[in-house]
């Protein structure tokens, strides 16, 4: 496996899909907030394919065509989806094998590490205070009002200046092409996971600069390619 052209300072992680298996507590808010309104449920493996771009867009395609284009309805039901969700997002989702390892190995290695998420921030925040509490992360965001969702690179870009770090130090994440697009939009090296949500011919067709399976070669990997005293 080649080396990074730049040496690292920082990782990004994506966090539905490649820090948190979440995809069943996402389809069961959805599909019953869908049922209530009296349309057809989706199976959960079909939502593999219906997250990872932000709320807004899960509601559009899980929504009755006749329905998808009428904005108004739309955010009624993201609004109904995120009460379901609120009462459910901890009951089924688990960090997936390795991850919280992964984690505190980062936190021994002298690199920052962050969550970039199209979640809403207020679920992005407490998931990851509840699953990785012992983690000392030197940022958390996800979806705000007014701030384009990934694959815009606006709130990569924003983390980036925040630590002080040229794009091209910080390492990021994640499962999907959005993740890809996102790191490629940003300047940003990026790393496709296979155990969430998508698969490897998808990283790979949208450009993903590796590729890992498990997390004990994604740790080597960001080991091999850190900076000397990032922090």
């Amino acid at each position: 496996m080649n080396p990074l052209p730049t040496k690292l300072s920082a990782i990004l992680f994506d966090l539905d899909g490649t820090l948190v298996d979440s995809l069943e507590d996402i389809a069961n808010a959805m599909n019953q907030t869908l049922a209530a309104n009296g349309w057809p449920e989706h199976p959960v493996a079909d939502y593999r394919q219906h997250v990872g771009d932000g709320v807004d867009m899960l509601a559009y395609r899980t929504l009755p065509t006749e329905h998808r284009e009428d904005t108004t309805l739309r955010e009624q039901v993201v609004n109904q989806m995120k009460r379901q969700y609120s009462d459910q997002w901890y009951h089924r989702s688990r960090p997936y094998p390795g991850i919280p390892e992964l984690l505190r190995a980062l936190g021994g290695m002298d690199v920052r590490i962050g969550v970039l998420s199209n979640k809403p921030d207020e679920f992005t925040e407490v998931m990851i205070e509840h699953f990785f509490p012992d983690i000392v992360w030197h940022n958390v965001l996800g979806a705000l009002p007014g701030i384009p969702v990934k694959p815009a690179p606006d709130s990569a870009l924003a983390i980036a200046k925040d630590w002080g770090l040229e794009p091209e130090t910080i390492l990021y994440v994640g499962d999907t092409r959005t993740d890809v697009l996102t790191a490629k939009n940003a300047g940003m090296p990026c790393a496709g996971v296979t155990w969430g949500f998508r698969d490897r011919e998808e990283l790979a067709a949208h450009g993903a600069d590796v590729i890992f399976d498990e997390t004990e070669p994604l740790l080597a990997f960001i080991a091999a390619n850190l900076q000397d005293h990032a922090l």
